[in-house]
């Protein structure tokens, strides 16, 4: 098996002042990432912990009502003992981050870029009660605070980052004196305002030629991968594939697209 693609080592305090890390994928590409501190992951993981402790409160509700007594007692700290290892697990594995990460703007991915998983996701999640040893995470923060990619010891374990999912938007240009100033804004907005535009839905297409189960793990890898990538980093890759697209730049990857949607509908 080949090694695990891995980015440069983080060696100078500017290093460590600046987030962005760039990252070497399997592809032999470099993606931009820019790792979360422990500020808004704490902020992140307080709002996961008020929406599970609403959700407690609501079945420890339910729980009086249908299961008095013992039984209901018993199954509602079953409850929690599950809930408490599997919503950071199956949120992070499934979507990549939890309603908490979602709201901050970050996600859990692995050191390659490419999206947690559900094996990563619960070996980062098993380490967690390490992590909160002492109580309120004393060792998760010392970890933190010692690695140069804020990694906790379940990061560490399982080879994750938490990043910014969002696209770093570009900085408008500092000239805010005349009409200049104003028409450079007006551009940079207008830059932004295109890249966040929602993309048309994809139609299934069928692949025009029969594809090796590599290659179509491969398609599908790349429609996993697009949206961490960007719009044109993925272009550039969708580039690679112009003898099976016959297009390039968006419209090859935008028919990437169409044919991995093929594929995992045609899988299901």
């Amino acid at each position: 098996m080949a090694p695990r693609p891995q980015y440069p080592p983080v060696t100078t305090y500017a290093d460590k002042a600046d987030t962005r890390r760039p990252i070497l994928t399997p592809e032999g590409g470099m993606l931009t990432v820019r790792v979360a501190g422990p500020v808004p992951r704490a902020i992140a993981w307080t709002i996961d912990t008020v929406i599970r402790a609403l959700a407690y409160f609501l079945l420890l509700i339910v729980y009086g009502i249908v299961l008095p007594g013992g039984v209901g007692q018993a199954m509602f700290a079953l409850t929690i003992f599950a809930s408490e290892w599997l919503y950071f697990s199956l949120f992070e594995g499934l979507k990549g981050a939890t309603p908490g990460k979602k709201r901050c703007g970050l996600m859990v991915v692995q050191r390659d870029g490419s999206p947690c998983g559900l094996e990563a996701s619960f070996v980062r999640n098993i380490v967690r009660f390490v992590d909160f040893l002492p109580p309120f995470y004393g060792f998760g923060l010392m970890s933190l605070f010692f690695s140069p990619d804020f990694q906790r010891l379940g990061d560490r374990a399982a080879g994750t980052l938490v990043v910014y999912g969002n696209k770093e938007e570009e900085e408008e240009p500092r000239t805010t004196q005349g009409k200049a100033g104003g028409t450079a804004r007006r551009r940079a907005r207008r830059r932004r305002d295109t890249e966040d535009a929602p993309e048309a839905p994809l139609d299934p297409v069928a692949v025009p030629m029969a594809l090796t189960g590599e290659e179509e793990a491969a398609l599908l890898e790349f429609a996993r991968r697009a949206p961490i990538w960007g719009e044109d980093r993925a272009a550039e890759i969708a580039n690679l594939a112009e003898p099976l697209t016959g297009l390039t730049g968006t419209a090859g990857r935008q028919r990437l697209l169409e044919y991995a949607k093929w594929l995992e509908e045609r899988g299901a």
